[in-house]
């Protein structure tokens, strides 16, 4: 499903209006009615209800929620209106004057609203919509205030007032929304944390809008469902055997660290890789067989990779997809091996944990092949561009690093972004349960696994993170987001694909 910021709908509206004659007002009218409609079914004992409405669109699609609540038996409709009723114009004012004789009481904001607010059952927030871009001020600032302050359940038309549908930084304090009603398509500020955890559920309504008035506003974007993602997904054949599924190579761990890379290891094999290696000193034995014994392990002996090592592990990658990083440790040794092995490297490779913060001490980004595939959580990914305001506008940061260099960027974290140079996925599954030591690491895993079983780099990433958000999400049912450890996550990936492919089985 397509992510698209502000003035990509806009621009679509505009085609269907004047490319295909029809009427803004009709879009509106749509609008309002399915957002009604869904809030009759998601608040259907609710009785009293508030709007409030500023002076856009966005608020002309307030006023046709209030005309459709208001003609249901027992329901009673206040609007607040933001500005002096001369300030609406066009559609939206069209829509305040049929209110006239709907029973719709209409306040203004200069009134004392603290009566309303503690009668309303739902606050239905029209205030502003796609457009709005920098400090919000004045009276839509009071009366967003006022909905923070009453903390009522709300819904959002569109989007919560005060974000900006373009990113995922949020400049503005906005209500926030049990459910945000979308039309045609989300907005980034919908998939994309922090402002997402203001939206609520996202509800996409179907406004009318023709996909042809899509066409030529250079869409880039996409929030990922299941449906795309089973569409990667390769068949395995019958007459298959552990050589026909790929073989993994996992290059990690230290003294300090032996746990990391032995569950990228076995995370290969729990994605469907016939065979998995793990590469690392003496120490991560037992850790790999600790977790069973079927993942090949390779002594590298001492405490660290060093460049004794370097034609060992290059004969042993002939034929292997291969990840490196996990328990890695920056020692200078291991430094020296990872820029030696990067310059005789002739495939993409999944860089995660240390091998990342070696590049960011480094920025050997001309030895890095393209189409690998980085792995950064949000302080990596702060080094890797040496910008401390990452936080802020990961998503963006991560499309730039990603195409800056020819690379596919998965940047961890609620939201998970995928990108490479031409496109952007954000990932919809996973849980704050994920938040825990090893995680990571298993991911790095899961997406070696699915270099090794033939995935392009792209589709490896795309799968490997929407898969392993939906292992933890089966195994938070079992055991409660506050229960999850990496063990867990990786032991539900079999089930994950399994439900990938017929949902019937989540």
């Amino acid at each position: 499903m397509y992510l698209v910021n502000g003035e990509q709908i806009r621009k679509a509206d505009q085609n269907m209006i004047e490319k295909y004659d029809f009427p803004g007002i009709l879009l509106m009218e749509e609008a309002g009615r399915k957002a009604a409609s869904i809030i009759l079914q998601k608040y259907p004992s609710l009785s009293d209800f508030t709007v409030l409405a500023g002076p856009g669109n966005n608020g002309g699609d307030g006023f046709v929620v209030a005309r459709y609540l208001s003609r249901v038996k027992s329901k009673h409709v206040t609007i607040i209106l933001s500005h002096p009723w001369e300030h609406y114009k066009g559609d939206a004012a069209v829509n305040l004057k049929m209110l006239k004789s709907a029973g719709v009481t209409i306040l203004n904001e200069e009134e004392d609203l603290d009566l309303v607010f503690g009668g309303t059952d739902l606050l239905i927030d029209a205030l502003l919509g796609t457009g709005i871009k920098g400090q919000v001020r004045g009276p839509i600032r009071k009366l967003m205030e006022l909905g923070i302050l009453f903390d009522l359940p709300t819904v959002a038309i569109d989007l919560p007032s005060g974000l900006n549908a373009d990113t995922g930084f949020v400049e503005n304090l906005p209500i926030k929304a049990a459910y945000t009603v979308s039309f045609q398509y989300p907005k980034v500020c919908h998939a994309v944390y922090p402002a997402a955890r203001y939206c609520g559920d996202v509800i996409v309504a179907d406004i009318g809008i023709r996909s042809e008035a899509f066409k030529n506003i250079s869409i880039r974007r996409e929030w990922l469902d299941r449906k795309v993602v089973s569409d990667l997904v390769r068949s395995r054949p019958s007459e298959g055997h552990k050589g026909t599924f790929g073989h993994a190579l996992l290059i990690g761990g230290s003294s300090q660290y032996a746990g990391a890379i032995a569950l990228s290891g076995h995370a290969a094999l729990h994605i469907g890789a016939g065979l998995s290696t793990v590469v690392a000193p003496e120490i991560g034995r037992i850790a790999v067989f600790g977790l069973g014994p079927e993942v090949i392990f390779r002594s590298l002996g001492g405490e660290h990779t060093n460049s004794a090592h370097l034609d060992t592990i290059l004969a042993l990658s002939e034929g292997k997809e291969i990840g490196l990083g996990p328990g890695w440790s920056t020692h200078p040794e291991v430094k020296d091996f990872f820029l030696e092995f990067l310059k005789q490297c002739d495939r993409p490779v999944v860089l995660d944990a240390d091998a990342l913060n070696l590049i960011s001490e480094e920025q050997c980004w001309d030895l890095i092949p393209k189409n690998s595939i980085l792995t950064p959580h949000p302080g990596e990914l702060g080094r890797l561009i040496r910008n401390e305001t990452r936080n802020n506008h990961r998503l963006e940061e991560a499309e730039a690093l990603a195409k800056s260099h020819n690379l596919v960027v998965i940047l961890k974290g609620p939201g998970t972004i995928i990108a490479d140079k031409d496109w952007t996925w954000v990932n919809p599954t996973g849980n704050s349960g994920m938040g825990t030591g090893g995680s990571g690491d298993v991911l790095t895993g899961v997406v070696v696994g699915l270099l090794a079983q033939g995935y392009s780099s792209k589709n490896a990433a795309i799968l490997g993170v929407y898969v392993h958000g939906l292992a933890g999400d089966l195994a938070a049912k079992k055991y409660g987001e506050r229960g999850l450890t990496a063990s867990r996550i990786m032991e539900h990936l079999g089930a994950a694909m399994v439900s990938i492919m017929n949902p019937k089985c989540d």
